[in-house]
């Protein structure tokens, strides 16, 4: 679905403010263009920290990776979100920015901040219950 998103003109950003004006034909098409802008980063965002913390969660079977399994989940991201940009720059119906990039860039650090918390969580957790357990046996 991403590849077709991609390569395909339908999913540009002017498609998507028609197709909102439609629906909402009483605002203006700078309005309209506000709220897809808005949507469409939104969407980015939520994407890219998907990827962070699959990026992160698929190094950490690596013995030699897990250690610093935010750093390569964040490496992982911002390749991913640079080879997106680029192919989008090179695309008459799109656009590719170092902006956009930087947009998805934070995605990608919500998601391992997403990590980061559920780690927390899980050490203080389930690391002290298995600490008691120990302690009564």
């Amino acid at each position: 679905m991403i590849l077709i998103a991609v390569f395909r003109e339908e999913f540009g950003a002017e498609y998507m403010r028609n197709i909102f004006r439609a629906f909402f034909s009483d605002i203006s098409k700078a309005e309209a263009q506000e709220v897809v802008f808005y949507f469409r980063k939104s969407v980015h965002v939520l994407a890219y920290a998907t990827v962070g913390i699959a990026g992160s969660l698929s190094v950490r079977s690596y013995d030699y990776l897990k250690k610093h399994h935010y750093f390569w989940g964040a490496v992982i991201g911002l390749f991913i979100a640079s080879v997106d940009e680029t192919l989008q720059y090179y695309m008459d119906f799109r656009t590719g920015s170092l902006k956009d990039v930087g947009i998805d860039f934070i995605g990608v650090l919500i998601g391992l901040s997403i990590i980061w918390v559920f780690d927390l969580w899980y050490r203080k957790k389930y690391l002290a219950e298995n600490k008691r357990d120990r302690e009564n046996h």
